[in-house]
């Protein structure tokens, strides 16, 4: 069924297992980090826009 030498489809196989082995360091190493950063980054924003709008709220009551 298959044309390709048994030496070669060993050599596709090893192949496969190292680059998902090198996806998974990558993702766990790299990308899982820098999305936690950046989670953690989005969470100050909020808080700082919500002080920010809380700060206006009590302007315009103080200004009435």
């Amino acid at each position: 069924m298959n044309c390709a030498p048994p030496w070669l489809q060993i050599a596709a196989y090893v192949v496969q297992i190292f680059a998902a082995a090198g996806a998974a360091a990558f993702t766990l190493g790299v990308l899982w980090p820098s999305i936690r950063k950046s989670n953690r980054a989005s969470e100050r924003i909020c808080k700082l826009v919500d002080l920010a709008e809380k700060k206006g709220v009590d302007d315009i009551f103080e200004r009435l």
